[in-house]
């Protein structure tokens, strides 16, 4: 399962590569690229809110893995590219660092308190539909520290994968409001037994300033 999903993974971010590669080979884009930036550019930063539940509850028998997540987004302009007000695509490199708390949920006895802490890294993909509206999914690998000791996930270095899709809305000038559903697969690639992974099913509430 783990494999799998890795290989779904680095599927997706070869597709998500595409329109970053299709834009290179427009002549029109390529003119317009002499007056940006060649270096990183910060073109949203943003706070994530959301919670997520286990997709099988049998990966842990303690309970239902039900994460409360807190997520600070960074989004990076490529060096080069076209902001997104001048096209309808736009292809950026996230960073999220994060703090999640998680309830491992037992119908007898009472939660179990644990937390997450890592850093998440990846691309995203945006389509303008209108002045307000943009779609975007994304693709994000990163590593976390893992609190919980169970029967069939070990406690510690953990990789968080993750595939996002979703819908904003640009209510002012510079501020939007998004709406996020992810799934993500967490394993530690054999690093210590046991290694059965974990998956959950998770919505993400968040709210960003996009900068030109």
């Amino acid at each position: 399962m783990a494999c799998t999903f890795k290989l779904l993974f680095l599927s997706l971010l070869l597709l998500g590569l595409s329109p970053y590669c299709l834009q290179a080979q427009n002549s029109e884009s390529i003119t317009s690229q002499k007056n940006h930036s060649r270096s990183w550019k910060l073109v949203e930063s943003g706070f994530s809110l959301g919670f997520g539940y286990g997709v099988n509850s049998s990966n842990l028998p303690e309970g239902n893995y039900s994460p409360l997540f807190f997520i600070r987004k960074f989004a990076f302009n490529f060096p080069g590219r076209t902001p997104l007000h001048h096209t309808r695509f736009q292809v950026t490199a996230l960073l999220e660092p994060q703090f999640n708390l998680v309830f491992i949920r037992d119908r007898i006895n009472p939660d179990q308190i644990e937390y997450e802490l890592g850093i998440g890294l990846g691309i995203q993909n945006r389509f303008l539909i209108d002045p307000h509206f943009s779609i975007f999914y994304n693709l994000i690998i990163g590593p976390q520290y893992f609190s919980t000791q169970t029967i069939r996930q070990s406690k510690g270095l953990i990789f968080s994968d993750n595939l996002g899709i979703g819908l904003s809305y640009k209510f002012a000038h510079q501020w939007g409001i998004s709406e996020e559903f992810r799934i993500r697969h967490m394993s530690n690639a054999n690093i210590a037994e046991p290694n059965y992974g974990i998956n959950t099913n998770n919505f993400l509430f968040s709210l960003s300033r996009f900068f030109p």
